[in-house]
């Protein structure tokens, strides 16, 4: 039993004057003739008005009270003949007692004519097999509804496919489908299906990491170009010092030859390697991009900076480096940056003097090749993987005097490539399903002007039967059916894994892997709902 617990449901009590008695107010909700009738006699000597969650007025004066079925469905009384002429939505949460299972009840009108009462009743964890029974629940609904309507129903199971972490993304399929037959029945092939993906990109277990390490450095260095400050990364014991990675990266410029005539910075030169998609795709950041010219090699050297003084000697050196040692590094053609300009100068054997890395130079060369850099990457992937054409991306790659409109259009860029790998990584995808991915996620951080860096939400339809294999070795982390009469009646029905609610504690039961259907427990909440139209 749960007679120790304490639920409490924010209210904000305000003072109004004694009414008239003939002005008391119904308590038994009979303007909406609901089902939920007071069954004690209550006293009515206070004539407060009761507003949840401070929705009109201010938070700080919210008050946390303990709240009882009984007081739950007085205030849901009183606000109700409070707020006739006004939309509504309010659920009370009531304590758990050993006496009566509600744990929630509330009013949602949503216009004028149109209103409904609700309860939500609870049952702790049971193992699968002493849950309430189909037939039982369609008797209960039936039980609440006129016997002659028609009654529809439909199903919904959600499969929690990463897990609960709280510092990871999660992955989380629902399936719907119609008429039902049975308790935590599987989905029927034909069930709609969307996955819902929340992403929290950078996680180090995924091979986006990388990636996500280079553009997050990149969005500091935008950050101090525009006086926001920069905060600089530090060399994890093991690296090697600037001065060794500056000799590794000369030696590399040394040897450094075009492998092929593809030109990324040229997108429609981006062709198809050749192959089977599915044999390609593999995890597909390993798709190292070959083609590197002399400034993706410089990116990948002065990211690491610790200091602008180190970016400063870096460039300099490096610079009379090539013109000392007359190396002709390996540039594209179309590579219009800063530094590509000043090093086809020396190439040449300009006169003009290598330029002084002072002032905000350094940095504007450093995010420009940056950018260009990042941005190859991305391209690279999506496309010789086949998940994305030019058109759908090209106005993620157009150049903007705002850099920091850049860096977000690489952010929705990594977006995609987070959600590729997710779904690679947890799901029996094809290559059909990934691009379908990533086609609608575009369409969302498209439309959408500012991308978070911390975590997106996405949403997409796909087909149920390419999860089928998978889904049987899972247990739904959610079921739920659902009952709906021609006359207003609505009832359903879910069972989770989790509690309904956050104070609801559990009877013992736990869920682990290793156990069986039948021994898997669910906690039962059943929501009936009455719909009047006036």
């Amino acid at each position: 039993g749960h007679g120790g617990e304490k639920a409490t449901t924010p209210i904000r009590i305000i003072k109004r004057p004694k009414a008239n008695p003939k002005e008391d107010l119904d308590l038994t909700g009979s303007p909406l003739e609901c089902s939920f009738e007071l069954d004690e006699d209550l006293n009515d000597d206070d004539n407060d008005e009761f507003i949840f969650g401070g929705r009109n007025g201010s938070s700080s004066e919210d008050l946390y009270v303990p709240m009882t079925p009984q007081e739950a469905r007085k205030i849901l009384s009183k606000i109700n003949l409070q707020t006739q002429n006004t939309t509504l939505n309010l659920p009370l949460i009531c304590c758990i007692t050993n006496g009566e299972s509600i744990y929630a009840l509330g009013v949602y009108r949503k216009d004028n004519s149109t209103s409904s009462m609700f309860q939500i009743t609870y049952e702790e964890n049971k193992v699968r097999n002493d849950l309430v029974t189909f037939d039982k629940l369609m008797y209960n609904h039936r039980s609440i509804s006129s016997s002659s309507t028609k009654v529809e129903s439909n199903a919904t199971s959600e499969y929690n496919v990463v897990g609960d972490h709280d510092d990871f993304s999660d992955i989380t399929l629902i399936f719907k489908w119609n008429k039902p037959k049975s308790i935590l029945e599987n989905p029927s092939l034909t069930a709609n299906v969307s996955l819902h993906m929340s992403v929290k990109p950078g996680d180090d277990k995924l091979t986006t990491h990388d990636s996500w390490k280079e553009l997050f450095l990149l969005r500091g260095f935008i950050a101090g170009v525009n006086n926001e400050g920069i905060t600089w990364r530090e060399r994890s014991d093991g690296e090697n010092d600037l001065n060794n990675d500056l000799i590794v990266l000369l030696d590399r410029v040394r040897n450094l030859t075009p492998r092929s005539n593809q030109e990324f910075t040229d997108v429609s030169a981006i062709v198809d390697s050749g192959g089977d998609v599915e044999e390609r795709i593999g995890v597909i950041t390993d798709s190292t991009r070959q083609d590197v010219d002399f400034t993706d090699l410089l990116w990948s050297t002065l990211y690491k900076v610790e200091s602008y003084q180190e970016l400063s000697y870096s460039l300099t050196m490096i610079l009379k480096t090539l013109q000392r040692d007359e190396i002709r590094p390996f540039i594209y053609t179309r590579n219009e940056t800063k530094i590509a300009q000043i090093v086809q100068k020396i190439v040449r054997g300009s006169d003009d003097p290598i330029p002084e890395m002072t002032g905000k130079l350094p940095l504007d060369i450093l995010i420009e090749i940056g950018l260009e850099k990042i941005k190859r990457d991305y391209i690279h992937i999506l496309m010789t993987n086949d998940l994305a054409a030019k058109d759908d991306i090209k106005s993620l790659m157009l150049k903007n005097e705002d850099k920091t409109i850049e860096c977000h259009n690489l952010l929705r860029l990594h977006y995609l490539l987070e959600l590729v790998v997710l779904a690679q990584t947890f799901l029996s995808l094809n290559h059909d399903d990934l691009r379908t991915i990533v086609s609608q996620a575009l369409k969302f951080l498209n439309s959408n002007s500012t991308v978070s860096w911390k975590e997106e939400h996405f949403s997409m339809d796909l087909q149920s039967s390419h999860f089928r294999n998978q889904l049987l070795q899972m247990n739904p982390y959610a079921w739920q059916c659902e009952f709906k009469s021609s006359d207003g009646k609505q009832t359903t029905s879910r069972f989770s894994i989790d509690p309904p609610m956050p104070f609801i504690s559990t009877s013992g039961i736990s869920n682990c892997k290793d156990l069986s259907d039948s021994e898997f427990s669910y906690f039962t909440s059943i929501l009936s709902v009455i719909t009047r139209v006036s």
